[in-house]
């Protein structure tokens, strides 16, 4: 059946920008064809599309068709961009990465009504024909283009490809073959028939015992395994993923012999090197059966020289009868292994210098270059352009072996300083930062070679940059202000190496010191962090200065001093039995400030409370109770913060026993074997009623009896307390007065001596008015200090050491904490003699 097509616009697809319609010509008639059904067109396994197939007549022949869509996607996957135009019927092909006129498509160019092109090349033309797509919508004409002759093209294009007129489309781009091969005595090069992916393991074993080795990779496809020893001669297998091969492996043998010099000093000594290869062409072991014999062919005479050694050389004397232009017949014989290497090496004369090139200085293995030990590197070669290295010694006068060494800067680097090891290593001693040229001049042929050495300051910073903080500067609080920095190499410092040999390099001014003083920026010396408090609010901006020169600034919006603004929350519990008691703090209640942060509540600061019914829920100073009436009562409470007063009211009611439905026996995990009263462990009990509300419970009333299941480690002192008596572990159980349990708890009882476990102070900051001269605020910071043990119990007169990390605003001498006369804030830290410490702003008003 034969169908016109013009009234179809025709329309260019470019791969990945369309969908599989409207991509026919308007010229093609489309022949008959049977519809076969869907076959799977998969890319590395995974599933594609699922196109319609057509069958038609191709060439006299029957053969499957498909929508040039899905080939174009198969294309996108292998890194080929595709693009169908209907208009000219070509199919053009763009991969920069392939030779399009290497490229040679089965069959040659062929002929056809559609042109196949590649980087604009054409590689080959076929039939094709438009038709409706049964995957489409009625009237989506697409292009069929003829599945053989695209399996052939993929095939040219260094594309596996399988196509079964079945199954459907299969291209692999993935290795499915490898092949080994050894290329060393401790190396096997694994080579695949196509890209491995990324992070494969490839192994090497025999006999179920795999071999430790070293992959080295050349690009996708090759991989060099190295073992670092010689294996034992056999077979062994690769493995990579799912494919494996095997790699015959031979034990390495010497093969042959390669004399290296290339000529002869008339001294008593002239060295022969030579190098013994194995099969591979590697250097191998001396086998220490090596003969070398010399022979004068200039003068018919013997040379005698050294027995050879293990070292691949052997000393000739030629300090006499031998003259400069003899020509010396040096062989060089293995006899175990039947070698022998045979040349004729020209006497030169007494042998120098003839060339020497100065290569980089390093340091460390590193071209970052401090004062301190250098290494130069050099090539020298002799007059036979043999490499020799420079004679073992100090430079006298800046020379070494005939060289002069010459500095442009004597103060970076003397000649004198220079000096070469037993090995040949040349080095210098940098003694000072700045830029230094080392000349080398041949003093026997003039010849010379340069090198700049720059030596820099290890701790000098490079670059400063300060950021923007990612929380709210408030003024009086300590902030985090986030910074980057380079050394002198250009090196990202990290923060944790910014220590004081950096920052000290960085000095400080700011635009407002009444919003922000200098003595206000601090570098927090536990990590380094770059600190500012501001002891006012406004703007200000803050300049990083290094050697006097801004690095960077940094402007900041201080907003005024955090107060307590609102009270959220409480945990006082809302439920009491009649003569219950709780004592709260600020630890009870959830204090706001005025930007919705937690506000940390000083300890000068003042609750009250008041109750509405006294008679339901009475108080007294800080403790609440439960009153004689059963009902509800509103308790007030209010925090006197400064100048600022704040109120938190509370629905407190007391409820009959009969109401608490479970107990809970509290008792600390762990206390201390000790007779003394401070170490005993508070027991007590806390109810819940029905809808799980807290209930606070009289204890004295509820708790008829404590018991313990190992009075030998735990006694009972009271109802409401325990001792600790030998190291060990006890249930405490709490009975009522009609016997039943309310709750149990298990308790440890250690034996390791209290020490100080942890440290804070009561308050985040401490202000002194700025005195006229130094006073001594410890007892006054002591008194904020807080040390307590592992067991919770506070470590009276703790021993300990202070430090400040801004000595103008706080000093410290001896055991004497000091506010001086400068206005400003300091970190002050209070560590202990067992490592536990405490922080602290001080702030010079």
């Amino acid at each position: 059946m034969k169908r016109t097509l013009s009234s179809i616009s025709a329309a260019a697809i470019v791969l990945g920008t369309g969908i599989p319609m409207v991509l026919a010509d308007t010229t093609s008639t489309t022949p008959s064809y049977t519809q076969v059904g869907t076959v799977a067109f998969q890319f590395n396994g995974q599933t594609v599309a699922n196109p319609y197939i057509l069958d038609s007549q191709d060439s006299g022949n029957t053969t499957a068709f498909a929508p040039v869509y899905y080939f174009n996607q198969l294309l996108a996957k292998a890194g080929i961009q595709a693009t169908w135009n209907g208009s000219t019927h070509t199919w053009a092909l763009t991969a920069p990465n392939i030779d399009a006129s290497k490229v040679q498509v089965a069959g040659g160019v062929g002929t056809g009504n559609t042109t196949i092109t590649l980087n604009g090349t054409t590689i080959k033309m076929i039939n094709t024909f438009a038709a409706q797509d049964p995957a489409g919508k009625k009237g989506d004409i697409t292009t069929y283009f003829p599945a053989y002759y695209v399996n052939n093209l993929f095939a040219a294009l260094g594309i596996s490809a399988t196509w079964n007129g079945s199954t459907g489309l299969a291209v692999n781009t993935q290795a499915t073959a490898l092949t080994a091969k050894q290329t060393a005595a401790t190396n096997v090069e694994v080579n695949f028939n196509g890209p491995v992916a990324s992070g494969t393991t490839v192994t090497l074993s025999q006999n179920g015992v795999n071999y430790t080795t070293t992959a080295t990779w050349s690009g996708t496809t090759e991989v060099t395994l190295n073992t670092g020893y010689n294996l034992p001669a056999g077979t062994y297998t690769v493995t990579a993923g799912s494919l494996s091969g095997t790699v015959t492996i031979a034990e390495a043998v010497p093969t042959s012999i390669e004399i290296t010099t290339k000529g002869l000093a008339t001294v008593s000594g002239a060295a022969v090197n030579y190098t013994v290869l194995d099969q591979f062409g590697n250097p191998v072991a001396n086998p220490g059966s090596i003969t070398v014999s010399a022979y004068d062919s200039t003068n018919g005479s013997l040379i005698t020289g050294s027995a050879a050694g293990s070292s691949n050389s052997v000393s000739l004397n030629l300090a006499s009868g031998v003259a400069k232009n003899d020509n010396v017949v040096v062989t060089v014989s293995d006899p175990s292994y039947a070698l022998t290497a045979t040349t004729v090496i020209p006497v030169v004369g007494v042998t120098n210098i003839a060339s020497i090139k100065l290569g980089a200085a390093t340091e460390n293995g590193t071209t970052n270059l401090t004062t301190g030990t250098v290494t130069l590197a050099y090539t020298a070669t002799d007059a036979a352009g043999d490499s020799v290295l420079l004679t073992s010694g100090v430079a006298s006068n800046g020379i070494i072996d005939g060289v002069q060494f010459l500095s442009s800067n004597s103060g970076v680097v003397n000649p004198s300083s220079l000096q070469v090891d037993g090995s040949g290593n040349l080095t210098f001693t940098a003694a000072a930062t700045g830029t230094a040229t080392i000349t080398a001049v041949d003093l026997a042929t003039g010849q010379t070679s340069s090198v700049v050495v720059n030596i820099a300051d290890a701790n000098a910073v490079n670059s400063f940059t300060l950021a923007a903080p990612s929380t709210m500067v408030v003024a009086g609080q300590a902030t985090t202000i986030p910074y980057s920095a380079t050394n002198a190499f250009g090196q990202a410092i990290t923060q944790s190496s910014f220590g004081p040999s950096y920052q000290g390099d960085i000095t400080w001014q700011t635009s407002n010191s009444t919003v922000l003083p200098v003595s206000g920026v601090s570098w927090n010396e536990s990590n380094n962090s770059l600190e500012v408090t501001p002891t006012g609010s406004g703007t200000v901006t803050l300049y990083a200065l290094d050697g006097g020169t801004i690095e960077s600034s940094l402007t900041l919006n201080v907003n005024p001093a955090a107060y307590a603004y609102a009270i959220s929350g409480t945990d006082i519990p809302s439920e009491f039995e009649q003569g219950a008691n709780y004592t709260f703090g600020s630890s009870d209640f959830t204090v706001k400030n005025q930007y919705g942060g937690t506000y940390s509540v000083p300890i000068g600061d003042s609750w009250t409370v008041t109750s509405s019914n006294p008679s339901v829920i009475a108080v007294s100073g800080n403790t609440i109770m439960g009153g004689s009436e059963s009902g509800t009562a509103t308790l007030t409470f209010s925090l006197q913060d400064g100048n600022n007063k704040v109120s938190y009211n509370f629905n407190v009611s007391e409820v009959p026993s009969s109401d608490v439905a479970t107990y809970t026996l509290s008792a600390p995990s762990t206390i201390y074997a000790s007779s003394n009263s401070a170490y005993y462990g508070a027991v007590s009990v806390t109810g819940k009623d029905s809808s799980g509300n807290t209930v606070a419970v009289n204890n004295s009333a509820t708790v008829a009896q404590l018991l313990t299941s190992n009075s030998a480690t735990v006694a009972i002192v009271s109802n409401s307390q325990i001792e600790g008596v030998a190291s060990g572990t006890a249930t405490i159980t709490a009975l009522s007065s009609t016997g039943s349990v309310l709750g149990t708890a298990t308790v440890t009882v250690s034996t390791t001596p209290p020490a100080p476990a942890s440290a804070s102070f009561s308050e985040a900051s401490f202000t002194e008015t700025t005195p006229n001269t130094a006073t001594a605020i410890t007892t006054a910071l002591q008194n904020l200090l807080s040390v307590k043990d592992q067991y919770g119990v506070a470590v009276s007169g703790a021993s300990g050491y202070w430090f400040s990390n801004n000595s103008s605003v706080v000093a410290v001498s001896g055991s004497t904490v000091y506010a001086e006369p400068e206005k400003g804030t300091a970190t002050v830290t209070f560590v202990t003699s067992n490592g536990v410490t405490a922080t602290i702003q001080v702030v010079n008003n």
